[in-house]
């Protein structure tokens, strides 16, 4: 299939089925002379594997390193365990930090008047100092 049908079948554009290639996610089939690209039925397996990979927050290192995983098919299940844990581990630091930025939020929120001229706004005031 030519890239535009992949990127289509797969539910992506075309540049960024080209970011993955330059990230070297998803291999570049050699060109014919006077001919497009012809990606094979695995380009599109690999593709969805790596949207579904990003769609659930994994980062780029860590899609990269399950589909290494893959293609050397030697590695153990627990490897891929261990990746999606870190991918977990991770977004569960970065939830609490942002909870902690909220509850800062909404602190500032709740000492807020909320009236008056910008020019004499608390919030701005308070942000100000603690810049």
């Amino acid at each position: 299939m030519k890239l535009g049908e992949l990127a289509r079948r797969a539910g992506v554009g075309v540049e960024t089925v080209r970011f993955y290639q330059r990230r070297g996610l998803l291999g570049t089939p050699a060109r014919q002379p006077g001919r497009a690209r012809d990606y094979p039925p695995e380009v599109l397996a690999d593709l969805r594997l790596i949207r579904r990979c990003v769609g659930l927050g994994l980062t780029l290192a860590q899609t990269e390193a399950l589909m290494r995983l893959r293609r050397t098919g030697r590695a153990p299940c627990s490897a891929a365990h261990h990746l999606l844990h870190e991918g977990a581990t991770r977004m569960r630091e970065e939830r609490r930090v942002l909870d902690e930025r909220i509850a800062a939020i909404e602190r500032l929120l709740s000492s807020c008047a909320n009236a008056g001229p910008i020019t004499a706004c608390a919030l701005l005031k308070t942000l100000e100092q603690r810049a």
